[in-house]
């Protein structure tokens, strides 16, 4: 698809299902703008690979017995594969369209996307459907790698769970990064907050070890965060062939589905809402 082809696309009026086709060449013109950067793109996906590795080494770390304890396998380095599969993806939710908005306020083309006849929400949901499909690809390497060393084995249902579960967390993250881009919008460098809290959750979140290890009173303070339900639950997932219809996997589900059904509404309201003020304001493009 060409610019012009582009540009006409999103000042289309907005009727019956055109709204859906906003969205997806929102998420189509993402794809195409970071596949742009090859190499850029190459040193990502070795990123990924070189945190193999590491985990890896880890592995000495964190004993099988603390692992057993905490009602897993007592294999570090499939405990670390989940997280790591699932880092690329808390990340993105978190601060995707943070970084989104940022570098389309730093191009200068911030004003002309979000005052299209389209609205604020194709460019939403558009790269957020991209980062999903991003982030997945990461997750399915490393995840692949774990099999291809016999350290994980994956059925259909567990397979099923692990999607549904994923795709949870990331809607149940995406209120902060909603948030995130809001202040960017305002301040124009929202996106150290959501770099930070980022790293807090996986610390708190059971991405590097088993929150078992933590502290009582830090326990509490993890238990609070989407991401030690989902990360807990897709594990036991991965690790015993849970199926999606199993108590752990729906509970998780449902909490996911409640704290975005709240979280998800209210953030998106204030994004708007920033959006309106700094675009009266006349600071919409500036940086």
């Amino acid at each position: 698809m060409s610019v012009r082809e582009l540009v006409a696309t999103l000042r289309e009026p907005i009727r019956g299902t055109s709204r859906l086709r906003v969205i997806g060449v929102r998420a189509l013109m993402r794809a195409k703008i970071r596949l742009t950067y090859k190499l850029w793109l190459l040193f990502d996906f070795v990123r990924t690979l070189t945190t193999v590795a590491i985990y890896l080494l880890f592995a000495h770390i964190v004993t099988p017995e603390e692992l057993v304890r905490a009602g897993y396998t007592g294999d570090y380095f499939a405990f670390a594969a989940v997280g790591i599969a699932l880092g690329a993806l808390t990340t993105l939710s978190m601060r995707g369209l943070a970084m989104t908005i940022r570098f389309e306020m730093m191009a200068g083309t911030l004003e002309y996307i979000l005052s299209t006849p389209s609205g604020v929400l194709p460019v939403i949901v558009g790269d957020s459907l991209f980062f999903i499909a991003y982030s997945s690809i990461h997750a399915a390497i490393v995840l692949a790698i774990a099999v291809a060393l016999g350290r994980l084995s994956v059925t259909i249902l567990s397979l099923l769970s692990f999607v549904l579960l994923t795709v949870g967390l990331y809607f149940a993250n995406l209120v902060l990064g909603v948030l995130s881009a809001a202040m960017i919008l305002k301040w124009k460098r929202g996106d150290i907050v959501s770099f930070l809290f980022m790293w807090l959750t996986h610390f708190l979140g059971g991405v590097f070890f088993p929150i078992t290890l933590l502290p009582g009173p830090v326990r509490v303070l993890a238990l609070a965060l989407p991401i030690t339900w989902c990360l807990h639950a897709i594990r036991l997932s991965l690790f015993y062939s849970l199926p999606p219809m199993h108590p752990t996997v729906l509970t998780t589900l449902l909490a996911c589905a409640a704290y975005a059904g709240v979280g998800l509404p209210v953030a998106y309201r204030v994004f708007v809402r920033v959006y309106n003020s700094v675009r009266s304001a006349g600071t919409l493009a500036q940086y």
